[in-house]
């Protein structure tokens, strides 16, 4: 999984509802922020510190992945590395870093009955930051 937040609908058996229904999946990085259920929005989320704690360490171990990833694609196909990779990222990523900390803020300040940077699907309408 790539280095941003990314959002995903899958199907999930809810507790609340307990029906199976299309959930919405957020990730940080590789840390699921939230799952909220399209039915009955439903959200459930690892406490704020402890979402903090472990997109930290995620953090960490994808910044020193890095280097070693950008000399393999250097070495394996340097035209692209040079002109697309190369300039693409530095575009790109400090954007992506920038979205994910916004959620992180919003984790932190928001309290137990909201979580944000989730979204809900409905009639293919994404909606961030519900109440």
């Amino acid at each position: 999984m790539g280095g941003n937040m990314q959002r995903y609908v899958v199907s999930l058996q809810c507790h609340k509802c307990g029906s199976e229904r299309a959930h919405a999946v957020v990730y940080l990085g590789t840390i699921i922020a939230c799952i909220t259920c399209s039915e009955c929005d439903t959200v459930v989320a690892p406490r704020p510190d402890v979402l903090l704690e472990r997109y930290l360490r995620d953090f960490e171990a994808r910044l020193a992945d890095k280097p070693g990833k950008m000399l393999r694609r250097a070495r394996e196909r340097p035209v692209d590395f040079l002109f697309h990779y190369l300039p693409l990222g530095l575009i790109r990523k400090p954007g992506e870093i920038l979205r994910e900390w916004r959620v992180l803020v919003r984790a932190s300040s928001a309290g137990p009955a909201r979580t944000p940077g989730c979204v809900e699907h409905r009639a293919g309408v994404g909606v961030a930051d519900r109440p």
